[in-house]
């Protein structure tokens, strides 16, 4: 029997991007991947006791010593932006160890890397627009039904903090 490859994804604020990530590991385990999924805090000794074949990082400045463990072992490293589409054209994460592939959501966020980026990079969209769908349908009835829809928009950052911790 052939041994399942592992990736690991690290996720960053799972209120925001777990969702999105387990679609994606749910496509790697129908070719046959073992997929984990731990949090942004984990340590290097758990992720490499786990013996990847890849890891899955949020950006590219993720944590350094983790990165350049994984080139040492030859892990493959793969950048899925889970921060955004920075609305300052001239802004470039910088980029300490080059990944494996870098996906990007548009052109336009890859294009900025043309000079120096030599890695495998995709565009594949705004990843976390896919489960945008039922709420688009949702809206579009709540328009013809006259109902009024309120967003309120909060940092991520603390969109899972406990009740104890939001009285602080």
């Amino acid at each position: 029997m052939i041994e399942k490859k592992t990736v690991i994804f690290i996720v960053d604020v799972k209120h925001r991007d777990l969702e999105v990530l387990k679609r994606i590991g749910y496509h790697l385990k129908e070719l046959n991947t073992r997929v984990i999924f731990v949090s942004s805090n984990i340590s290097s000794k758990s992720i490499f006791e786990l013996k990847p074949k890849a890891l899955i990082i949020p950006k590219a400045n993720f944590n350094k010593l983790i990165i350049a463990e994984c080139r040492i072992r030859n892990i493959k490293i793969i950048v899925v932006e889970t921060e955004g589409n920075p609305q300052d054209k001239s802004y470039k994460i910088r980029i300490p160890i080059e990944p494996d592939l870098y996906i990007f959501w548009n052109e336009a966020c890859k294009n900025k890397y043309n000079d120096f980026l030599l890695c495998k990079r995709e565009v594949l969209g705004f990843h976390r627009g896919d489960l945008l769908w039922d709420i688009k349908e949702n809206l579009k009835s709540n328009k013809e039904n006259n109902i009024k829809n309120i967003t309120i928009a909060t940092a991520a950052q603390d969109s899972h903090f406990s009740s104890k911790h939001k009285k602080m």
